[in-house]
């Protein structure tokens, strides 16, 4: 029991040392780089249906609705492989095409559109990611909210149990459950 005990102990040490190593960054000198180092994490810490992979087996699709605030900063994520899968990056897509994604980011610029965009999509097994203020609870996956000089990782979990997305337990264990 008490080597279950210290197992759990290292590995929430090592997940929050992957995040805090991101988070060490200034986030007033770029936000968004560092958002996309959290996106490509929780890419690698979720387990979509084998069925969404049909018709793109060789990729995981993030998709980004809404003006562009990454700009490069997604550069170095679209080198890297997910679950051996590429990273497809497919910005200011529409409304029509996030079908096709694995994850969605929604950007702060569709904010009064938020509630529309999910309503869209409640039943497909898309991670939908966002950084405004209740994203969780109008429906969305992921919330990511700059707290002080820090990431702050928001999860509705019964959306993601909803959609047929699994969660890593190691991801849940730094992140603030919302439903």
């Amino acid at each position: 029991m008490r080597y279950l005990h210290h197992c759990k102990i290292g590995l929430t040490a090592l997940l929050l040392a992957n995040f805090s190593s991101i988070q060490a960054q200034s986030l007033s000198s770029n936000e968004y780089s560092l958002k996309a180092a959290y996106l490509y994490n929780l890419a690698r810490m979720v387990e979509w249906p084998s069925e969404v992979f049909i018709s793109t087996p060789l990729n995981i699709i993030m998709c980004f609705y809404g003006q562009d605030s990454f700009g490069e900063s997604l550069d170095s994520i679209a080198k890297k492989s997910v679950h051996e899968r590429n990273i497809l990056i497919k910005k200011e897509i529409s409304l029509e095409e996030v079908k096709q994604c694995h994850l969605l980011f929604i950007n702060p610029s569709e904010r009064n559109k938020i509630s529309a965009i999910l309503s869209r999509l409640s039943n497909l097994p898309i991670l939908t990611v966002g950084d405004v203020d209740e994203f969780t609870q109008k429906g969305g996956i992921v919330n990511l909210l700059k707290d002080q000089d820090r990431i702050r990782i928001e999860i509705n979990l019964q959306k993601a149990n909803q959609v047929g997305l699994k969660i890593s337990s190691r991801l849940l264990a730094v992140a603030k459950i919302v439903n």
